[in-house]
């Protein structure tokens, strides 16, 4: 599982000298679905198996085992893919070829960065009028404004103990990896004429945090910048 399609290029060329013919390449990084397609194929075409499967479920699946994995690859060895990575996951999907994981988890993720700047604004207008943060996140979350990024990884310090915003947004889903992630999605828009506008919006957030030094914060961080109205923290 690493942070760039560089890593992961690197890597499987180096283990491409030593591993045998046949070996299956199970790969849980997240890049473009256009990159996923031409490490697989060069792996093909060497004689060994890709399987690329990148996860959801961010720190707290990791820590719970209870990740989600979207697996891109040969349905025939969906069930040996699945049993290795059983231990750190609960969910496994089959998505389709090796480029198809990473279709999913790409459309996930620009849900989620969009997701955390609506649900930072909502919060930080609510926090800024008078409310209970608590009180509000509470409200929320048995409300139609429900998501994973408010009950399971609120991004106001203090109102889950072991999300990434209580302890002052370290140890999280990183804001140089949501930016990387959102740049493929932009990316892969252009690639099939999509205009991705709340998408281009939030890379924008990203990209500003990431210039400010900000990159190794977790992206719930957003809320912090939205509710200083984006000036230097």
């Amino acid at each position: 599982m690493l942070p760039s399609f560089k890593a992961t290029e690197a890597v499987w060329t180096n283990a491409y000298k030593s591993a045998k013919k046949n070996t299956i390449f199970i790969d849980n990084s997240t890049f473009s679905p256009l990159d996923a397609k031409k490490i697989g194929l060069i792996a093909k075409e060497k004689g060994f198996i890709p399987a690329l499967t990148p996860v959801s479920g961010g720190v707290p699946g990791a820590q719970n085992g209870t990740l989600s994995f979207m697996v891109g690859g040969d349905k025939e060895h969906f069930e040996a893919i699945k049993k290795f990575l059983q231990p750190m996951g609960k969910n496994f999907f089959y998505c389709g070829d090796f480029a198809s994981g990473q279709i999913v988890k790409i459309c996930n993720n620009l849900c989620l960065g969009i997701t955390m700047a609506g649900l930072s604004e909502s919060l930080a207008l609510g926090v800024k009028l008078g409310a209970d943060p608590k009180i509000l996140s509470e409200v929320m979350s048995t409300s139609t404004a429900r998501c994973w990024s408010l009950d399971t990884y609120n991004p106001i310090p203090g109102i889950l103990p072991n999300a990434p915003a209580s302890r002052d947004y370290d140890n999280g889903y990183n804001i140089e990896l949501i930016k990387k992630d959102l740049m493929i999605a932009d990316e892969c828009s252009k690639e099939v004429n999509l205009d991705s506008e709340l998408g281009k919006k939030v890379l924008e957030y990203y990209t500003e945090l990431d210039k400010k030094g900000l990159q190794k914060k977790d992206m719930g961080y957003l809320y912090k910048y939205i509710f200083n109205n984006k000036k230097a923290l």
